[in-house]
C-alpha cells in the first residue's frame, strides 16, 4: 500500500473480520509508530500483528522466491506465519529484528542509505564525466575495487541511468515518503541526519521538476544524466 493511511484503513477492515488469535502480516513500508498502534489495536482483539516490509526492490518482490523480508517480533505469531513467509521469499534473507516498528526501521535505514547512495553516485559520476573518464569504466573500477563499492554503482546507474531508463521500478514518490518517515524517526530519537536531509532535498527536488511516479533514479538527472 502507499503509506500509512491506507495501511491504517486496510487494517482496520481486517480486523473487524479476523477471528481471535489470526495473525496479520502487513508488509507496506511506511511509519513504525503507525504500526506499533495498528498493533496495539489488533492485541485488544486478540490478534497478533508483524510489520514485515519486503527488500530487494520491485523485480526481488515480483519475483518473490528471493525477496527478503524484516519481521519485527520473535516467538509464536512469527513461527505461524514463517511458512508464508518462506513461500513468498528466501527463508536465509529473513530476519528477525525485534519488537514491533523495528522490521521498518531497518527498512527505512535501507531506503535512506540507498538514497544518499543514489545522490552522491549521480554526483561522482558526474565529475568523472566532466574530467574526461569513460563513466562506465570509472563504475566498474569502482565497484571492482571493493572499497567505494555500493548498489547505485553496481546496478542502477550502469543498468538504468545511463541507458537514459528513468521508468519507474522503485517510484520517486515513494523514496520522498520513505525519507520523511525517516527523518520523524530521526527527529523523534534525536538524531541528527545532515547528509540524509541533503539527500532528501535532492529527491524533493527531482520530484518537483520530473514528478513522483518516475524511478528514484531520475534524481541523477539533477546532475547532468
Amino acid at each position: 500500500m502507499p503509506d500509512s493511511e491506507e495501511v491504517r484503513t486496510v487494517v482496520g477492515e481486517v480486523l473487524t473480520a479476523a477471528k481471535p488469535g489470526a495473525v496479520v502480516v502487513e508488509m507496506t513500508t511506511h511509519s513504525p509508530q503507525v504500526a506499533r498502534e495498528l498493533a496495539d489495536r489488533a492485541r485488544s482483539s486478540d490478534v497478533e500483528y508483524l510489520d514485515c516490509p519486503a527488500g530487494g526492490g520491485i523485480a526481488a518482490v515480483r519475483a518473490g522466491p528471493s525477496r527478503s523480508g524484516r519481521r519485527s517480533r520473535r516467538g509464536p505469531a512469527v513461527e505461524r506465519a514463517r511458512p508464508v513467509l518462506v513461500a513468498i521469499g528466501d527463508p536465509e534473507r529473513l530476519r528477525h529484528c525485534g519488537p514491533v516498528g523495528s522490521g521498518l526501521v531497518v527498512k527505512l535505514l535501507n531506503n535512506y542509505l540507498v538514497a544518499v547512495n543514489a545522490a552522491a553516485s549521480g554526483e561522482a559520476l558526474a565529475l568523472a564525466r566532466k574530467a574526461g573518464v569513460d563513466v562506465r569504466t570509472a563504475i566498474e573500477a569502482v565497484v571492482s575495487g571493493g572499497g567505494g563499492a555500493n548498489a547505485q554503482l553496481a546496478n542502477l546507474y550502469p543498468n538504468r541511468v545511463l541507458a537514459g531508463d528513468f521508468e519507474a521500478g522503485f517510484k520517486l514518490g515513494y523514496m520522498v515518503k520513505d525519507l520523511c518517515h525517516a527523518f520523524d524517526l530521526a527527529a523523534e530519537l534525536g538524531v541528527e541526519s545532515p547528509l540524509g536531509r541533503a539527500a532528501g532535498a535532492r529527491m524533493d527536488e527531482a520530484a518537483e521538476r520530473y514528478g513522483t511516479e518516475v524511478d528514484f533514479g531520475s534524481v541523477s538527472r539533477l546532475s547532468g544524466w
